[in-house]
């Protein structure tokens, strides 16, 4: 049955567009150390925050809570080496680490530190190929449309479908071709016991346009935990401090 989202909101058998107006913040504080091709890289983020918890109980009565967050704070392994003329092997591993109570969302508190992207691969003027655990082409559409990414409530995937990371992904990513660019991705599902045993169970694909003042994508998910999207978003600038973005997404489950 299809359901359909926005940013803050999830409804049925309807489209909502959420648009937002914000001012741009300074890039997040990143620290990084080069040595052969390769860099070191981390991102904390660390905050205090109250929740208004209702319990819906009547015999309990509603209360506010404190609570440390880490926010997605990370640190992270990349590089890149040539190994002939305009071909270079790529790789990156980056770890979610946890600040506040070194609990893991994956592991339920058994790990400090939880996969995020982690790949290798190739890049050429053919374009870019890479294996491992990723965001989805669909995920990566948004762009920036999230101004509340990482934030413990306010970030998208807490009220829409399609943010997801995939294992064991096969991802492909054309050069720049005047502006356009598009990403297809092939996702296993290597379990042959529920007859997913093909290369390509679940796909993830998109397009999008970019100029310097704006730009556009559309994407679509097929069998992709369980669900089909399709998600069109986009972004442009209004003078040299303001951006406007846009997000609309239909989800069959």
């Amino acid at each position: 049955r299809p359901v359909y989202a926005c940013l803050f909101a999830v409804v049925r058998m309807v489209v909502v567009v959420f648009v937002f107006l914000s001012v741009r913040r300074p890039p997040r504080f990143r620290q990084g150390r080069s040595s052969a091709g390769s860099a070191v890289y981390k991102r904390q983020s660390v905050d205090e925050t109250t929740t208004k918890i209702a319990t819906g109980s009547a015999a309990v009565v509603d209360a506010s809570q404190w609570d440390l967050n880490s926010n997605s704070s990370r640190l992270g392994f990349k590089g890149a080496r040539e190994v002939s003329a305009g071909l270079e092997v790529i790789y990156q591993m980056e770890f979610q680490v946890y600040y506040d109570d070194g609990a893991s969302s994956s592991s339920k508190g058994s790990d400090t530190f939880e996969q995020r992207n982690i790949f290798a691969g190739l890049k050429g003027s053919f374009g870019t190929i890479i294996a491992g655990k990723h965001d989805t082409p669909l995920k990566l559409a948004q762009g920036k449309v999230d101004r509340f990414s990482d934030l413990v409530l306010g970030d998208i995937k807490n009220y829409m479908e399609g943010e997801d990371r995939a294992s064991n992904i096969i991802m492909y990513t054309t050069p720049d071709l005047s502006g356009f660019s598009a990403t297809v991705a092939l996702i296993p599902g290597e379990d042959a016991v529920n007859e997913n045993d093909g290369v390509a169970d679940g796909t993830s694909v998109s397009v999008s346009y970019k100029q310097e003042a704006f730009k556009v994508s559309i994407a679509q998910n097929s069998e992709v935990d369980n669900q089909d999207a399709v998600r069109l978003a986009g972004d442009f600038s209004v003078g040299q401090s303001t951006t406007l973005g846009f997000l609309v997404q239909s989800t069959e489950v």
